[in-house]
């Protein structure tokens, strides 16, 4: 674990559902930090921006919950983010069948279902995720993914930096630093980052402590 820094940290949650990760965050960042969460389910937005009043209390006015989905452009006006975090549809189409009966009964089909390969959202993300990220802040994305991911984003990121880099645009293209396991010791989250021309330590930070 890394020691917490004072400095509060902006982020987004993508696809936050009931807001579980954004406001798990927050209580382990100072105050004055913000996470903004987006949803496409309007009774998720709904419900994570009532468990921000009942989780944060006082601190409430540091989360909200909003409809967007995960490929839309910043909104102008909109400020920047330090990182961010998602728990996006990652199931592959093919193993929705397969899912225990627990899952499929109490769940949203639209928050499992990650297309083909399972990574149709996260590919939308990252396409758009440099319009979201503070180019003077630690630029990183935290993802959990199916088992399968890790590999398969690594080689697919390494491709399109490659030739990002060759128009000169390799800033706009994020890379694989690390995955990391679950309890299982399955590769199940991912560590991105951009380019950044001055990193900071302000929020690189307890992201690592979640493992």
């Amino acid at each position: 674990q890394q020691q917490k820094s004072d400095a509060p940290a902006r982020f987004l949650d993508v696809g936050c559902g009931t807001g579980c990760l954004g406001l798990a965050l927050l209580n382990h960042l100072p105050s004055g930090s913000f996470c903004r969460g987006i949803d496409i389910n309007p009774t998720a937005v709904s419900l994570a921006n009532s468990n921000a009043i009942s989780v944060l209390r006082s601190r409430s006015n540091e989360y909200i919950a909003e409809m967007r989905q995960a490929g839309t452009l910043r909104p102008q006006g909109e400020q920047t983010y330090d990182f961010i975090v998602s728990n996006p549809p990652y199931i592959p189409s093919r193993d929705l069948e397969l899912l225990e009966p627990e899952v499929v009964r109490f769940e949203d089909k639209a928050a499992l279902d990650g297309g083909d390969d399972g990574l149709s959202v996260v590919r939308q993300l990252l396409d758009r995720a440099h319009s979201y990220l503070d180019p003077t802040s630690v630029r990183t994305i935290w993802l959990e993914l199916d088992v399968s991911h890790p590999l398969t984003l690594s080689a697919e990121l390494s491709s399109r930096r490659a030739w990002a880099a060759s128009f000169g645009f390799n800033e706009l293209k994020p890379e694989l630093i690390q995955s990391h396991t679950d309890l299982s010791g399955n590769p199940r989250f991912a560590q991105l980052a951009f380019p950044s021309p001055s990193p900071s330590p302000s929020s690189c930070f307890y992201l690592s402590s979640i493992q």
